[in-house]
């Protein structure tokens, strides 16, 4: 796993990456002896390949050494958590129905890789990730660092470029509206 070669991503139009060949090199067809062994190269994996994944499905092993018997992960662009109804608003949605998915299963003490897909319908770069909420979100520690900025009424740039500086994150200014509001609860 060299990170000085270039990286194997097919862009298969401006809207559809194929990210098979990275996913080969650094997840599959390797054999992981525990979930956190796991865990560190799928974190290596997104960073490297400006994508994110979250569990879609999962059974837990209760007493066991292992942590799951099964994970399935999609990428964050095809998850829509809201669902449609009567009374729900309508507001903009990262959602673009990303197919992109894999599974990963515990075989005889180890954990591999079952079942893949890893055609995304979106872009994958730095630029289209940092505008995702995940990217986005302030940790525990750094909304305590920048909870005293919130109380003593600084302007909403100000913030932002704060968090900027401090944290290389591109917050927007609903993001400091909603910090300001659980502060003042």
């Amino acid at each position: 796993m060299s990170t000085n070669r270039p990286l194997q991503v097919v862009n298969l139009s401006d809207r559809s990456t194929d990210l098979s060949g990275i996913f080969a090199e650094y997840i599959l067809g390797r054999r992981f002896l525990s979930w956190d062994e796991f865990e560190k190269s799928l974190a290596e994996f997104q960073k490297l390949s400006c994508t994110h994944y979250v569990h879609n499905c999962s059974k837990t092993i209760p007493d066991d050494g292992f942590k799951y018997a099964y994970v399935g992960f999609k990428c964050t662009f095809g998850v829509n958590r809201t669902r449609p109804g009567l009374k729900s608003r309508n507001k903009s949605s990262k959602c673009c129905n990303c197919s992109s998915s894999f599974r990963v299963v515990l075989r005889y003490s180890e954990y591999i890789i079952a079942s893949h897909n890893m055609v995304h319908n979106h872009p994958c770069s730095r630029v289209y990730m940092q505008n995702d909420p995940w990217y986005r979100r302030v940790t525990v520690e750094e909304k305590v660092n920048v909870e005293p900025l919130l109380q003593q009424s600084y302007s909403s740039d100000e913030i932002i470029m704060h968090v900027k500086e401090k944290y290389q994150k591109d917050i927007t200014l609903i993001d400091v509206k909603n910090m300001k509001a659980a502060v003042n609860k």
